[in-house]
């Protein structure tokens, strides 16, 4: 029995010795057959950039006001440093009956307010025009020129007005004026900020959830009856004249100003860097932000993206794929990781249409599809461009690799 012990325990000392994970076999093979590189590009053929503005997105259907579907509306002017925006709102009612309209005493544009301001966040002052807009405004609107606006304001405001969530402002307007076009259904009241204003106040839209944030007309009549309407088109419109400094690019909400980039995945494969056999372990954009061109709101709900946003022919085919995140301590450095991407159009070169960099509030629907779109902010975000004078700051690509050797 001695003998079989000592013949066990030297086969388990031999077995022992010989112990092996399924995770290491061919390991001592693997440093041969297969390598990981890194690459680090930033070179202008291969990351191409080129700003885009859009004014609206399609769903291929039809077209909508990149605003139409945001639940706030936003007025007010900023110009200050490299900041040069306005933005209108506008607010589209249903037609009053023509028997009523002899009997209307008085009229009122009742905004509720929403607790974000843009720019000078310490001014609480209001100061706003009020137009009438005649046939110019459809859901498809996408600009409107001082000259499509009434000959004259029919109201005008310029008060305090301290932010506190669904607290009303009532602009007072010409009741004389405003019943020549009460009836028409194609007539829409534009609101603008009067040249003192020095920021962007926000107030509830048609599409708020809130129903106490949807604006109103209010509308009196000779027999103290009092009619409310509330808005069939609701949206505002930027006019952004922002500069963007030397070297750099800008992503701004609410005027759509975006940033197409395209990375030329053919001259990886021509040189031999990759192959559409290659896996891809890692590919991070990294991107440096000017603290002194960009502005964000103190809200920080507010501040949501960049992001990135995988292109298809049209935004219908667009898909968000995530946003960028923070990687330094002074908050100045974006990461975005574009790992699947690369991957893809290496083995699929067809589908290599660029991607979006989008200063992204909410997503949207379209079809089947889900992606960013910039309609309730006005957030900017300045970066260094690929051709900045300091080349520590220019855009780069991480790429990381597993090949054949």
């Amino acid at each position: 029995m001695l003998r079989y012990a000592l013949f066990l325990l030297a086969i388990g000392a031999v077995l022992a010795g010989c112990k092996d994970n399924i995770s290491t076999l061919g390991s001592q093979f693997y440093t041969d057959t297969v390598g990981i590189h890194t690459s680090v590009r930033s070179d202008t053929g291969f990351i191409r950039f080129a700003d885009t503005l859009r004014p609206f997105v399609s769903t291929g259907s039809a077209d909508y006001a990149l605003t139409d579907q945001t639940d706030l509306v936003l007025i007010g002017r900023v110009s200050s440093g490299t900041e040069n925006l306005e933005s209108w709102g506008l607010l589209q009612f249903p037609s009053l009956t023509a028997d009523s309209i002899p009997m209307v005493t008085s009229v009122r544009l009742l905004l509720k307010d929403f607790a974000y301001k843009y720019g000078d966040t310490t001014n609480v002052n209001v100061a706003f025009n009020v137009w009438t807009c005649y046939n110019k405004v459809t859901d498809s609107t996408t600009s409107i020129a001082q000259s499509d606006l009434s000959a004259s304001a029919i109201g005008t405001i310029d008060t305090a007005f301290p932010d506190t969530t669904s607290y009303v402002l009532p602009i007072a307007l010409d009741p004389t004026a405003t019943k020549a076009v009460l009836n028409e259904s194609n007539n829409a009241f534009v609101i603008t900020p009067q040249s003192t204003m020095t920021n962007v106040r926000a107030f509830g839209s048609l599409r708020n959830s809130n129903v106490n944030l949807v604006p109103q007309l209010q509308i009196v009549l000779n027999d103290t009856d009092t009619i409310y309407r509330t808005p069939v088109i609701s949206f505002h419109l930027v006019h952004d004249n922002s500069m963007t400094p030397a070297g750099e690019f800008t992503l701004r909400g609410g005027a759509g100003q975006r940033e197409h980039i395209t990375l030329n995945i053919a001259e990886l494969v021509d040189s031999g860097i990759l192959d559409q056999f290659s896996s891809v372990n890692n590919a991070t954009l990294v991107l440096h932000m000017d603290p002194n061109s960009s502005r964000l709101p103190t809200s920080q709900s507010d501040a949501i993206g960049p992001d990135i946003v995988s292109l298809g022919t049209q935004d219908s085919g667009a898909h968000l794929l995530g946003y960028g995140y923070l990687s330094d301590s002074l908050n100045m450095i974006y990461r975005f990781q574009v790992r699947a991407l690369v991957e893809d159009w290496l083995r699929n070169p067809s589908l290599n249409l660029g991607f979006e960099l989008r200063s992204e509030f909410v997503t949207r629907a379209f079809g089947t599809e889900t992606i960013g779109v910039e309609d309730n902010t006005l957030n900017r975000w300045s970066f260094y461009g690929p051709n900045c004078a300091d080349t520590s700051k220019r855009p780069y690509l991480i790429l990381s690799y597993s090949k054949l050797r």
